[in-house]
């Protein structure tokens, strides 16, 4: 079975919570499912970041990060849509075109967006095939998972 794992946090190396929760899902992903990975990063990527990813994903695929700036016009936008602005003001043409690519060449049989940032990237998928996508989500306040269907 394949899994496309979509993230706003490349998980290498995990030296946050959030990589860390990123990192261990995928490891344990990895001993079921081919396991690709189509990741953000704030930072440039190291040949070593990459390595050890390469460790538990058949593929992956970085896109530098735009930060969310709430005074960028995409963000004041955001005040007229249902979808929170940071989503819209970090919106990335280039992930968007790196996961439909992914869906284009591979047939997944699932898609995990892991964060709610990714979730529109994972949502345009659906023009592909039919695959179960799934929003992973953790409460910072009360540590409950969150699973829901796209």
């Amino acid at each position: 079975m394949r899994c496309l794992f979509i993230s706003r946090w490349f998980p290498y190396p995990p030296d946050n919570g959030s990589r860390l929760r990123v990192l261990n899902l995928i490891k344990h992903l990895s001993s079921r499912y081919t396991v690709d990975l189509i990741s953000f990063a704030s930072e440039p990527v190291t040949d070593e970041a990459l390595a050890a990813m390469r460790r538990y994903c058949e593929r992956v695929d970085v896109v530098r990060y735009r930060p969310f700036q709430p005074t960028r016009w995409t963000a004041l936008a955001g005040y007229f849509s249902s979808r929170p602005r940071s989503v819209i003001d970090t919106y990335s043409v280039e992930m968007q075109q790196r996961v439909e690519q992914a869906g284009r060449e591979r047939a997944y049989d699932v898609v995990i967006a892991a964060q709610m940032d990714v979730a529109p990237y994972a949502l345009a998928l659906r023009m592909y095939r039919g695959y179960s996508r799934k929003l992973k989500s953790v409460n910072s306040t009360s540590g409950m998972w969150t699973s829901v269907t796209l």
